[in-house]
């Protein structure tokens, strides 16, 4: 899937090794991040969907997720970051995809005070 959750043909796959990340904090017995960096290309709901212990943790300061502004679903997102009381502080996306095809992809940072 791409990132407007198109489907493709890739040229070569890789195996990965997926976990929601409150099981894998839980099973590894890590500590809770207090950054966390999303960049997944379609993937975001679902993700953020597996993490809502680490969400709901008051050692997380802030989360980056680079969104599709034009997918409801990826701005589902924004909700639920709300949710865990956390606001959108920055949306960004480097200048030179202001007339591309990414001009809808956006860099959001989120915090929570």
């Amino acid at each position: 899937m791409d990132y407007n959750k198109k489907t493709f043909e890739p040229v070569f796959k890789q195996a990965v090794l997926s976990y929601p990340l409150d099981l894998f904090i839980e099973e590894y017995r890590l500590p809770s991040p207090t950054h966390i960096k999303i960049d997944v290309d379609g993937l975001e709901r679902l993700i953020v969907s597996g993490m809502s212990r680490t969400l709901a943790a008051a050692s997380l300061k802030s989360v980056l997720i680079e969104l599709n502004t034009k997918l409801d679903e990826d701005m589902e997102v924004v909700d639920i970051m709300s949710g865990y009381r956390f606001q959108v502080v920055s949306r960004f996306r480097a200048p030179e995809f202001d007339s591309s095809e990414y001009r809808y992809i956006y860099n959001f940072i989120f915090r929570r005070d």
